[in-house]
């Protein structure tokens, strides 16, 4: 079977919103067998999280620049700022870059700024 990477256009003028509605339009597409767009893929988010996964690497498949592999929510015992112990919701996610396009302080700084909107999606409005 090859590989369907459904292809969201013009993903970053969209809103969440209009992103959400037209990610599952292109997903229940690809589903079906159908692309709706042609466009090569530049980004990729791979989500095994559904599956359970709790860590993995994707690989970047050309001519994107990257893919980001987001893993499983799993409630985890951290220690807080006061050395107390509290359960919090943690999910790993890996970022693989083309390092013709960016290095690893790209990487680091891109998955720093994805971890503030996660930990306050208020931000994502």
């Amino acid at each position: 079977m090859p590989l369907v990477v459904p292809v969201v256009e013009g993903a970053d003028a969209l809103s969440l919103a209009e992103l959400a509605k037209r990610t599952r339009q292109v997903v229940a597409a690809a589903r079906e067998g159908r692309q709706i767009s042609v466009a090569p893929a530049r980004f990729t988010i791979s989500n095994m999280g559904m599956y359970g996964v709790d860590n993995f690497l994707a690989i970047i498949n050309p001519p994107e620049a990257a893919i980001l592999s987001v893993s499983s929510v799993k409630s985890t015992v951290v220690p807080a700022e006061d050395g107390s112990l509290q359960v919090r919701d943690m999910m790993n996610a890996t970022l693989s870059m083309d390092h013709r396009v960016g290095d690893g302080v790209l990487a680091a700084r891109f998955l720093t700024f994805i971890r503030a909107l996660l930990e306050e999606p208020a931000k994502l409005g």
